[in-house]
């Protein structure tokens, strides 16, 4: 019975050592993302201020050529970045998307399921692909989506890649 109850403690003993040690893992793998979110984080935010510094320039490049007098200065406006479209993981909020199509879906289900078949795009891109999906879709729910994209966006649920002129890139 000694031997029994000596397995027993030792076997506690391995285990909590294993849970300690597991612990500590993860608390440097959460550190260690920290970190580099951190560091995406002041990257892009660098980026942001590039960005906004030539565009800049190129303004008062533009003004200096229409102060001389220079006529038919035309100036393609660069595609903006998103200011605040980084969002580390763990602040999304998960969205269970559906394996299969189906007419009975919700409609914001259709949505997820049609940007997720996608990869990524605007608004015109997903309602291309949920009128292939469905073609009798109502052009109601159409008319709505930019408004339920931005709202899946602004809960979490969906990514922002980028926005090209007035149009913005989502992703899932």
């Amino acid at each position: 019975m000694a031997t029994k109850d000596n397995a027993i403690e030792i076997l506690k003993k391995s285990l909590k050592e294993l849970e300690s040690e597991l612990d500590g893992k993860i608390a440097g793998l959460e550190k260690a993302k920290n970190e580099a979110y951190k560091a995406a984080d002041a990257a892009y935010k660098e980026g942001i201020k590039q960005f906004q510094d030539s565009v800049k320039e190129v303004e008062e490049i533009k003004n200096a050529l229409i102060a001389l007098g220079v006529k038919g200065i035309k100036i393609i406006q660069p595609v903006q970045p998103v200011v605040g479209g980084f969002k580390p993981e763990g602040e999304r909020v998960p969205f269970p998307i559906v394996n299969e199509y189906s007419k009975d879906l919700s409609f914001i289900d259709k949505v997820g399921f049609a940007l997720k078949e996608i990869k990524s795009g605007n608004v015109d891109d997903v309602a291309a692909k949920l009128k292939k999906l469905e073609p009798k879709i109502s052009e109601k729910s159409l008319k709505d989506l930019n408004q339920r994209l931005s709202g899946l966006y602004k809960k979490g649920k969906i990514g922002l890649l980028r926005r090209e002129g007035r149009k913005y890139i989502y992703t899932i």
